[in-house]
């Protein structure tokens, strides 16, 4: 028996595809589907939240190379704000 990775997808149509799905039957994937409407647990909206939170909430840029300047901040030191980023998904809040 093959080793399964498990990927965590938003349930989108084109994962169902026909040619997908057999793909699947062969491969070492395993897609597991988010439920619908559970931005909560996307990982990539999560990140948006954070961003806003950090770059936007509570901040006024009289111009916008200075905005451009805070946000290009934020994603070079993103590791600055690892711990912050993974405890904020539930699967890494488990133990």
């Amino acid at each position: 028996m093959l080793e399964q990775e498990l990927v965590l997808e938003r349930n989108a149509r084109y994962y169902r595809n026909r040619l997908v799905r057999e793909f699947l039957k062969t491969s070492k994937i395993q897609i597991l589907f988010m439920p619908p409407y559970s931005p909560n647990l996307n990982l990539i909206e999560r990140l948006w939240r954070f961003f806003k939170k950090v770059v936007l909430y509570n901040q006024y840029y009289e111009k916008f190379t200075d905005f451009r300047i805070a946000i290009l901040h934020f994603f070079k030191n993103i590791k600055r704000y690892r711990t912050q980023l993974s405890y904020s998904h539930p699967f890494f809040c488990q133990k």
